[in-house]
Parts: C-alpha cells; structure tokens; sequence
C-alpha cells in the first residue's frame, strides 16, 4: 500500500512539474496517467498520453527525455523521497484504445435478453 501511495504522490507531482513548469509548447497536452516507482526508489516509470494531433509520440517523448534533469531535480527539491529517482517516460495509448472499443460497442444496436 505505501508503495501504491509513494507512486501516487510521484504523479501528482510529474503532473504538475509537465502541466505547469515545463514551458515546451510539445507537452501541452501530455498527461500523467499513471506511475510506477521501483521497490528501491531509484527509478520511475511514467506513463503519459496526448490529445494533439499535430504532434507526434515522438516528438512527446523526445521532449521529456530533455527534460528529464529538470524533473529530477524538482523532485529532489520537493523531498519527496529520500533517493531521487531517474525518470522513464513511456508513452500510453490505452486511452485512446479504451474509447475505441466504447464506441464499437456503443454502435452495437443489442436488443435486451429477455430471461
């Protein structure tokens, strides 16, 4: 559970650092969904998504890996742990994949199963 709330805390913070700090027109639409920090604590993964069409996954995780030092040393400066962490940013399409599959199944005309 302290692992699941250390994650969730690492999140919030990414989210903000992205959201608001990071003045790279690229990642104006990047979102944090979800973080997983390593047992030791000396790594995280993160996973992000977009709503831009015009800019590519690429182009996403080239811009956080430059801003990777940064990221790091706001959480370092946030105390948020004891050992600072080196980020990995991983990009994240299960949004996109989720609402597919809400929309083939909104378009299904199922009559209702009488029992």
């Amino acid at each position: 559970m302290h692992q699941q709330r250390v994650s969730e805390l690492v999140r919030q913070e990414l989210a903000i650092l992205i959201e608001q700090d990071l003045q790279d027109p690229i990642l104006d639409s990047v979102r944090v969904n979800e973080v997983v920090v390593a047992r030791d604590r000396r790594s995280v993964r993160v996973w992000v998504s977009h709503d831009d069409p015009a800019v590519s996954v690429e182009e996403i995780l080239q811009a956080l890996r430059r801003a990777q030092g940064y990221c790091r040393q706001e959480l370092a400066a946030r105390h948020i742990l004891r050992v600072v962490p080196d980020c990995h940013f991983i990009y994240s399409d299960a949004e996109k994949r989720a609402s597919r599959v809400h929309a083939i199944l909104d378009s299904l005309e199922l009559e209702p199963h009488d029992s």
